[in-house]
């Protein structure tokens, strides 16, 4: 659906490992570990459905409230940016 090649591989990524483990479970008919179908499937997941969402709120609505960029604050301007936003929370 997307454009984006960073979504698509991340996409392919997750699909080939849940074949993997899919294979294995019926090739050693092994119980699935659910830890790990956790942290290699549904989590992965998770976090490019909330991607894909941010890509499709940007595309749709352009003047929504979307973030940017995922960069972090450069580490000599972390405590001047927590004070912006808490004195922007608080009011002031």
């Amino acid at each position: 659906m997307l454009d984006d090649e960073t979504l698509q591989q991340e996409a392919a990524r997750v699909r080939d490992r849940a074949r993997e483990m899919r294979r294995d479970f019926n090739r050693h008919g092994e119980r699935p570990q659910w830890g790990l179908l956790e942290d290699e499937i549904m989590e992965p997941l998770r976090a490019l459905r909330n991607r894909v969402d941010e890509e499709l709120a940007k595309r749709e609505r352009p003047d929504s409230r979307v973030p940017l960029d995922r960069d972090p604050v450069p580490a000599p301007y972390e405590d001047l940016v927590r004070d912006y936003y808490e004195r922007l929370g608080s009011g002031e």
